[in-house]
């Protein structure tokens, strides 16, 4: 899977934010599956340092029902 184009930006700066400020963040986004799908995921990451690297961990949950039902609302 890969990200939205729509979401690609920003989600560069989200991260490259979190780097520098060793925040962990939480963020919708839409990804493109291998098949061509779109699907959405909550993502969840924490950074932390590791020598002179910023790591990070976290998951990322498969919502696409949620938002779908959303839309029906």
């Amino acid at each position: 899977s890969c990200l939205s184009p729509e979401d690609l930006a920003e989600s560069k700066k989200l991260i490259l934010e979190s780097a520098r400020s060793l925040r962990p963040w939480t963020k919708e986004l839409q990804v493109i599956s291998s098949d061509g799908m779109r699907k959405w995921v909550r993502t969840t990451c924490t950074p932390r340092l590791s020598g002179h690297e910023v790591l990070f961990s976290g998951v990322a949950l498969d919502i696409t029902e949620i938002k779908e039902a959303e839309l029906l609302l």
